[in-house]
C-alpha cells in the first residue's frame, strides 16, 4: 500500500520518535484493493502460505485457514506466476489450489474491495 506518500515523516532521533504530518487536508483516500480476505506470504519453497484469514470476508466463508499452502492461482502454479498482481481489478473470483496435509483441493473465492 502507498499510505506513506500522503505524509511527511520527521525523525526525532534524540527523543526516539517518528512524526507523521499529513500532506493533505481531510482523510487520506486510498484506491480500492481487490482481495479474497486471505493474507498470503511467499515461501521459498515456491508456494504461498495463508498467514491469516480476515473475518467477514469471502475467504472466511470457505474452508481456508492459516497455515494452508496455496500451490496454484487460477490453475497456474505459484512458482510459475512471477510477480503478477493478485488483485487484478476486472476479476470477480479467484481459484486457489490449496494443500493441507496430504490433501489438495480447489477453492473458488469471490474478490471484494477491501478499501472503499
Amino acid at each position: 500500500m502507498h499510505v506513506l506518500k500522503h505524509f511527511v515523516l520527521t525523525f526525532d532521533q534524540a527523543n526516539e520518535r517518528v512524526r507523521f504530518e499529513p500532506q493533505v487536508e481531510g482523510p487520506v483516500r486510498m484506491q480500492p484493493r481487490r482481495s479474497t480476505g486471505a493474507l498470503l506470504r511467499a515461501d521459498p519453497g515456491g508456494w504461498f502460505e495463508v498467514a491469516r484469514v480476515l473475518p467477514d470476508t469471502p475467504a472466511a466463508a470457505t474452508s481456508l485457514r492459516a497455515g494452508d499452502r496455496v500451490l496454484e492461482l487460477d490453475g497456474t502454479p505459484v512458482a510459475e506466476r512471477g510477480c503478477k498482481r493478485l488483485d487484478e481489478p476486472e476479476k470477480l473470483r479467484q481459484r486457489l489450489g490449496i494443500q493441507r496435509g496430504d490433501s489438495i483441493e480447489q477453492v473458488d473465492i469471490d474478490l471484494i474491495d477491501l478499501i472503499e
